[in-house]
């Protein structure tokens, strides 16, 4: 039980450093955004999903769905997915009325 407290400590103190370093946080909302931007419209996840399948990605994944459980599992979904998260917002670059890829 002390280790899941401690660990739990340890993570406070983490996101609190992370907080007041601007690039860290800029990076987090840049990742927030994506996430924002994928998971906003139906038809924009399932082009996401369309495009990992076409890279070869098995199973596809969720970025909202995970960020809501970890953001060093978000990082990892990003990470696996990047080339299909750039061929979402290029695909949709040209059809938005605001300017909702800029502010990525």
């Amino acid at each position: 039980m002390y280790v899941h407290c401690n660990t739990h400590c340890l993570n406070l103190v983490l996101v609190d450093a992370c907080k007041t370093t601007p690039e860290i946080c800029n990076f987090f909302g840049t990742v927030e955004k994506i996430n924002s931007f994928i998971e906003a419209r139906p038809n924009r996840h399932a082009i996401f999903q369309s495009y990992q399948q076409n890279l070869g990605i098995k199973t596809p994944y969720s970025v909202g769905h995970q960020m809501g459980i970890c953001r060093c599992d978000a990082l990892h979904v990003i990470k696996a997915t990047l080339p299909a998260i750039i061929d979402t917002i290029i695909s949709h670059q040209s059809m938005l009325w605001t300017n909702e890829v800029n502010d990525l």
